[in-house]
């Protein structure tokens, strides 16, 4: 039994070494887009949301299944959405499929293709 964990547990222990210093997957990260909007998730956690109207920036934050955004900088008269200012944050819940960001605002679901 004694050999058992010198052999096991070293390679435990590697194994526990080598999974923590893998870079942590953000399959969220990304432009994602349809035919009204693109939204720019970044790995440094800013993002920018456009339309054809305008956009905002902001930074954005992920717990679990939902992503914060703080609105930081808005650009045009009617950016996204015309009642969103500087200092709103926005959640919203989602979930990255197949190369699809599906978004869930309002009650609705909005699904936005990777670019």
């Amino acid at each position: 039994m004694k050999k058992f964990f010198k052999i096991f547990l070293p390679l435990l222990l590697i194994v526990a070494l080598v999974s923590c210093q893998q870079e942590e997957k953000k399959p969220y990260v990304g432009t994602w887009a349809d035919d009204n909007m693109t939204i720019t998730l970044n790995d440094d956690n800013t993002f920018e949301i456009k339309d054809k109207d305008g956009a905002i920036k902001g930074k954005y934050e992920i717990i679990e299944d939902e992503l914060k955004l703080v609105v930081e900088e808005v650009f045009e008269e009617n950016p996204v959405n015309e009642n969103i200012k500087v200092g709103d944050e926005i959640k919203v819940k989602f979930k990255v499929e197949n190369d699809v960001l599906s978004v869930t605002y309002d009650g609705k679901v909005y699904d936005f293709p990777k670019k």
